[in-house]
């Protein structure tokens, strides 16, 4: 691990929270094969009913099914619903 990487688990872990959140990295909660919750996005790239794209800072979350819809977005959080087939990181 980088000495930058090392600093920011030791902060994490003496503020006691998961590092994603001092580096701004996406967290991903998955239920199920029928909703996906994505903190700390930074916007949509592509939106249809079988393919949603979001920017997730170094990596673009792919999120491919039938039926998609976003169900709430604001600037921190974005909750997907549908028919989830695929979800997968296309790094740039």
């Amino acid at each position: 691990m980088s000495r930058k990487g090392n600093v920011i688990k030791k902060a994490a872990d003496l503020l006691d929270i998961p590092a994603e959140i001092i580096t701004g990295m996406p967290i991903i909660e998955i239920g199920g094969m029928e909703k996906v919750r994505i903190e700390n996005h930074k916007g949509l790239l592509e939106y249809g009913s079988d393919k949603i794209e979001i920017n997730g800072g170094k990596a673009v979350i792919c999120i491919t099914g039938s039926g998609l819809k976003i169900k709430a977005m604001n600037a921190d959080v974005l909750v997907i619903s549908g028919d989830i087939f695929k979800l997968e990181f296309c790094y740039t």
